[in-house]
């Protein structure tokens, strides 16, 4: 983790280009210097944690839709007990993972989509969209530029499983034993 000082009120502004790596898993992240990070607990004291692998989350709901989402990597960043926001958008590298869809999850497990390619001034895409975030694939890796941090994910639609269809004829009735009728001749 990182703990960044001179921090008020949930409030600190960054002296430096920030890079942080997860060593074990290549997942990164870099805050431009200058960037103001406010939480919504005034009591934060500066700490951001460096970016956690969430192995376990395999699928979730999309967001305003029916479908689900096959999870290929989720990562959280930021803190374990406070949002942050970024005054300046905020890299967010996830290895090995270009052209998959991008998308975050949010407190309710709702996976929302960000469907906004960067342009290659990330900030006019932030400007011109009125976006918080955007995405775009370097090299191998897919990236993530945010104004707040969040668990950020990889991901495909999930199939949808269905029976086979059963069709009938709702307007011929299955004769019944008893609407036989035997007839002598």
């Amino acid at each position: 983790s990182l703990k960044l000082t001179d921090t008020s009120g949930g409030s600190v502004v960054t002296p430096v280009d920030i890079t942080v790596t997860n060593s074990a898993s290549s997942v990164g992240i870099e805050i431009p210097a200058g960037t103001q990070i406010t939480s919504n607990n005034i009591d934060w004291d500066g700490t951001i944690m460096s970016p956690a692998l969430l192995p376990d989350l395999v699928s979730a709901q999309i967001s305003g839709s029916e479908q689900a989402a096959e999870i290929g990597l989720a990562v959280k960043v930021g803190n374990h007990s406070s949002s942050l926001n970024f005054s300046h958008p905020v890299k967010v590298v996830i290895p090995n993972r270009a052209n998959t869809l991008a998308g975050f999850i949010d407190n309710d497990g709702l996976l929302h989509s960000i469907s906004t390619p960067c342009e290659v001034d990330y900030n006019s895409t932030f400007i011109n969209n009125e976006i918080s975030y955007c995405f775009l694939n370097d090299g191998d890796d897919l990236v993530i530029w945010t104004l707040h941090f969040s668990v950020f994910a990889s991901y495909a639609i999930a199939a949808i499983s269905q029976d086979p269809p059963t069709f009938s004829n709702p307007t011929t009735p299955t004769p019944q034993a008893s609407d036989v009728q035997l007839s002598s001749s």
